[in-house]
């Protein structure tokens, strides 16, 4: 994981540095998609634990 960050912040670095993005190769758009899959599930799994401790705990939601 810290691989990740650590491209991710030489990503940013470059882009603050140069003024622009650099073109993300496949390999890199194929992570960032994981990483948001990753991340919508993370939300999906949120709501839903939210929502059945409301349920057992008798608030609306």
């Amino acid at each position: 994981m810290s691989h990740i960050l650590n491209a991710g912040a030489a990503l940013v670095l470059v882009a603050l540095v140069t003024g622009t993005m650099p073109p993300l190769s496949p390999h890199w758009r194929v992570m960032a998609a994981d990483l948001h899959q990753a991340r919508l599930q993370a939300q999906v799994k949120s709501r839903v634990k939210a929502a059945v401790f409301a349920l057992l705990h008798g608030k609306k939601g």
